[in-house]
């Protein structure tokens, strides 16, 4: 049994009254929920660190003690432990009616009770996870003053110097501390303190986001879709009244697990369109494999060909399908993005840089998800029982030219296609293996007949030395074949699914 996650992306189809209600209601989602973090910004600021780790807490009055945080002040100096102060501005003291009077809500905002205690409840969430970040920080800037107390104290008593091979403090003479020259000088230890105090300065503490992104979190109630073409939404349509969307063929097959999980939904607007995103699981179980499954062979290619799929029929033990798939496109982005990273390094601009590797792996992200769809889809076309078998990603480098090196792709971008195809064979109920990808280059297909010789370095064509034989072919789709028939020999082991039971 695998459990598996999956984000239904739905594009909607409204008229020109339901488009304009949705626009007014994201305007005011995003409205309300700036208003709070502001708020909440407000209140964080009229506390601060008091620099102790031990106190009483004047709101609770227990004696608290913290090993690495510091208990918090407020505007009288009274200590408050940091339970009393995230209840200040916990998910429960915002969804209060008297919090929300007090900074206007229920006053201004023009949406229903439901929305607004909605808004109030993403707001939280992501208060939440902030939080945890800015404890990181926290703690990063208070390690780096703590390290320039300790290099100061050394500077000033040279006595306690550290000895480099080791990083132990030893209490030395001054005479031993200039014979040896293991332990830190003056010079540079004055060098190390110029660079935590520049770290410090630049070191800035983050602030709480404002939404700018038209996305808002939905509640089960607020929408019904029983038939595929009933979806109501009870803050827009009318009663009696549906939103019009597309796919609902495609989206026929998954009314049942939307239906019976009813999941929290978010509604994103992006430009003019509107979408709505429902996240859904889904267990499965997978097949024992026997000599009626049509074996699937995946080989990956080094240079042209990203992956070479070949099906065979279980009674013939022949081809019934072969596609390559060529890595092109690819591979050309990857060089322009490698020349940009070159002309953005001459003119020193690492914010570029940053920027272009954020890009480039949306980029080849998007086209390894199509990629493994189109896999998928065309093995369910040819066979009603497949079982695909996969060789093992390893570093194949070498085995392309000198010319061709530059141009093969990451072990990154195969492993991450392999774990694609996997989870959307898991999904159909295909079982999946891996094959270990020694001589699958080497073998020939037809006869058996394994040497070297078959197969040169950077060749493309297949060709057996064996006289009897003399079979030539494609190298890639022989491996290809080669890696199907491992399930008679029994050569395979299964694909680790815990990453999908992780999810």
């Amino acid at each position: 049994m695998v459990k598996l996650q999956k984000t239904l992306k739905i594009k909607l189809n409204p008229t020109k009254e339901q488009a304009e209600r949705l626009k007014f209601l994201i305007e005011e989602y995003i409205n309300v929920a700036n208003k709070v973090v502001k708020k909440v910004n407000e209140l964080q600021n009229q506390f601060s660190d008091s620099g102790q780790t031990n106190g009483k807490c004047s709101i609770c009055g227990k004696e608290k003690g913290y090993h690495s945080k510091h208990l918090m002040k407020d505007t009288n100096n009274d200590l408050i432990c940091l339970t009393c102060y995230k209840k200040t501005y916990s998910q429960y003291t915002l969804q209060k009616k008297n919090f929300q009077e007090k900074i206007g809500l229920r006053d201004d905002a023009k949406i229903t009770k439901t929305f607004l205690t909605n808004a109030v409840r993403f707001v939280s969430n992501t208060i939440k996870g902030f939080d945890k970040i800015q404890d990181k920080k926290k703690s990063k800037l208070s390690y780096m003053e703590h390290k320039l107390t300790f290099w100061n104290g050394l500077l000033t008593e040279p006595s306690k110097r550290i000895e480099k091979k080791f990083k132990v403090i030893k209490y030395a003479p001054i005479t031993d501390i200039r014979e040896n020259p293991h332990f830190y000088s003056e010079a540079e230890i004055k060098s190390k303190l110029k660079r935590l105090e520049k770290k410090i300065k630049k070191f800035k503490m983050p602030n709480y986001p404002e939404f700018k992104n038209k996305t808002i979190s939905l509640q089960k109630e607020c929408y019904t879709w029983k038939k595929p073409e009933h979806l109501t939404l009870s803050f827009i349509t009318k009663k009696g009244e549906t939103i019009d969307y597309f796919g609902k063929t495609y989206l026929q097959s998954y009314m049942s697990l939307i239906n019976i999980q009813n999941p929290i939904i978010l509604l994103k607007q992006e430009g003019t369109e509107f979408y709505m995103c429902f996240p859904i699981t889904k267990e499965v179980t997978i097949p024992k494999i026997d000599e009626s499954f049509d074996p699937v062979g995946i080989d990956w290619g080094i240079t042209r060909n990203i992956a070479v799929v070949t099906i065979l029929n279980h009674k013939t033990k022949k081809p019934l399908f072969v596609k390559f798939y060529k890595a092109g496109l690819l591979l050309n982005k990857r060089i322009h993005y490698k020349n940009l990273r070159r002309k953005f390094g001459t003119k020193k601009r690492q914010d570029k840089i940053n920027q272009l590797g954020s890009k480039e792996d949306k980029f080849i992200d998007r086209q390894i998800q199509d990629l493994s769809r189109i896999i998928i889809t065309e093995i369910t076309k040819h066979t009603k029982k497949p079982a695909i078998f996969m060789e093992k990603i390893t570093d194949n480098r070498e085995e392309a030219s000198k010319f061709m090196r530059g141009k093969v792709l990451p072990l990154s971008v195969k492993e991450r296609l392999q774990k694609y195809i996997a989870y959307k064979s898991y999904w159909e109920g295909i079982p999946i293996f891996l094959v270990p990808p020694e001589h699958t280059s080497q073998i020939c297909s037809r006869c058996g007949n394994q040497d070297r010789n078959n197969r040169p370095k950077g060749s493309k064509l297949f060709k057996c030395t064996n006289t009897t034989c003399n079979y030539t072919a494609n190298s890639d789709f022989n491996a290809s074949v080669n890696i199907a028939l491992k399930i008679y020999k029994g050569e395979y082991q299964p694909f680790d699914n815990s990453l999908f039971n992780e999810k």
